[in-house]
């Protein structure tokens, strides 16, 4: 059975269950995916299927969740993650090289959009890995903290989980501005035209394979599309502010507006397929 399967199974065996036992069961399934980062996806999903498999029967005898699974699974669920297979180092730095990839070709583009020239800052980028990955470190080990947490720690971790946020945040925003310009590199039009419409079409290609990701693609050539705009204006000499300021700023904007259409979509095809 492949993983994606292993998924749909468990969801339709959930649905079987009542909706306290729903509740615990999906507070198991959310911890070992959250252990997902570590650990190989497809061993986890396979052994919560297996898992809600061996419920589904204990269930028909008249069992809860809390009476199969007791009253802290935390315990159990740990035990059963310390012998699963884990992921590769290369593989965890892959994944985990994913969000900071993402944050700095955002970067990029945002600066592609705004800006005559377009500057390579590798310390910049080397910052963004870093923050990156022990803020994804950080929020992993929060969420899974959280779910089986009792009420007066949740509130504890709650207030943790605001204050990574607000320090990665600040940190990209207004800590970066503060690193010396070591090895900056310019990039000259049209070569910096060149190289974001190769980097930023390899992207499209990619994201435009799963359906998730194609909302994506629309903040991406929206920012394409300024940067040309830009260079283009910059090129005639042109001043208009209908041109420099206000179409930029509805490109920008129809764009931002296709992805949160195309996100919401998507979560209520989810949660729709989630109450079949």
């Amino acid at each position: 059975m492949k993983t994606i399967s292993y998924y749909e199974e468990t969801q339709a065996l959930m649905q079987t269950f009542s909706q306290e036992d729903q509740v615990y069961f999906q507070d198991l399934w959310d911890y070992f995916n959250l252990a997902g980062f570590l650990y190989k996806e497809e061993a986890l999903r396979e052994q919560i299927y297996n898992l809600a498999v061996d419920f589904s029967q204990a269930g028909a005898d008249g069992l809860t969740a809390k009476d199969y699974f007791g009253l802290d699974p935390k315990i159990m669920a740990d035990q059963i993650i310390e012998n699963m297979p884990r992921e590769s180092a290369r593989s965890i730095l892959k994944y985990g090289a994913i969000v900071p990839g993402i944050v700095i070709f955002y970067r990029l583009l945002s600066e592609f959009a705004s800006q005559a020239v377009l500057v390579l800052k590798p310390l910049v980028y080397l910052t963004d890995i870093i923050l990156g990955l022990l803020a994804i470190g950080l929020l992993f080990y929060l969420l899974r903290r959280l779910i089986f947490a009792e009420e007066k720690s949740k509130k504890a971790i709650h207030v943790a989980i605001v204050l990574v946020l607000g320090f990665y945040f600040a940190s990209e925003i207004v800590g970066v501005r503060f690193l010396p310009a070591l090895a900056w590199l310019t990039v000259p039009n049209p070569w910096d035209t060149l190289l974001m419409t190769g980097t930023g079409g390899a992207l499209i290609l990619w994201q435009w394979r799963d359906e998730f990701g194609r909302a994506f693609v629309f903040p991406i050539v929206a920012f394409l599309v300024v940067g040309f705009l830009h260079r283009w204006t910059l090129a005639q000499g042109i001043q208009n502010p209908i041109m420099t300021i206000i179409l930029p700023t509805v490109i920008i904007g129809i764009g931002l507006m296709i992805y949160y259409w195309f996100m919401i979509r998507d979560l209520k095809k989810d949660k729709e397929k989630s109450g079949e």
